[in-house]
């Protein structure tokens, strides 16, 4: 027998009082290890792959709504969203104009999503760095209800001018042919004169 093969059965054979090899101690040091890091992370032991793998993905889910809760707000969507609050508050100033923007901005975070345009009620809660989670679900269900409120409102405001000043042209235009006449009658008497 050579000398490591001699070594290597001296290693196997040894073992301590309680009859245990090093080799089982290290191995039972390193499940020890594994053991306390999994219960510091909140990871129990998964009994099968499939559990491993369900672990695994609710772990990276909730790293990346950490990320986006720490990044916070995109400064684009900040600005527009305090160009939306601007427009709310001054609604009654300008006689309803920045309903346009709101429009405006609604179709717009359509169109580009709400990493430009935040969504409505989402304006009044965004905080600097971070976006709020208060009152904004009431706040998401009764802006909007308010903008396609105004909206109406607008269309049949619209409208009545509408009819208004087609009933003033039609009065007119029946006043200007009764005007027409005595001016007509009253130029051609003029004329008869001479």
């Amino acid at each position: 027998m050579s000398v490591d093969e001699e070594l290597l059965a001296r290693q196997a054979n040894k073992t301590d009082e309680a009859g245990i090899s090093s080799e089982d101690k290290a191995a039972q040091l390193n499940l020890a290890k594994k053991e306390s890091q999994r219960e510091e992370r909140g990871v129990e032991n998964p009994k099968s792959l499939r559990q491993a793998v369900m672990a695994e993905k609710r772990k990276k889910k909730a790293l990346k709504k950490n990320k986006k809760e720490k990044k916070g707000a995109n400064p684009m969507s900040m600005g527009t969203a305090q160009l939306l609050k601007a427009a709310w508050q001054n609604l009654l100033v300008t006689w309803g104009l920045t309903i346009l923007w709101i429009d405006a901005h609604v179709v717009l975070s359509v169109i580009f999503g709400k990493k430009y345009f935040c969504g409505l009620g989402e304006e009044w809660t965004m905080k600097k760095g971070r976006k709020g989670k208060g009152s904004a679900k009431t706040l998401k269900l009764v802006e909007p209800m308010g903008v396609g409120l105004i909206n109406l409102g607008c269309l049949l405001l619209l409208i009545a001018v509408f009819f208004l000043l087609s009933f003033i042209s039609a009065a007119l235009n029946d006043s200007f042919k009764f005007l027409w006449d005595i001016a007509k009658d009253s130029l051609s008497g003029f004329l008869d004169l001479f």
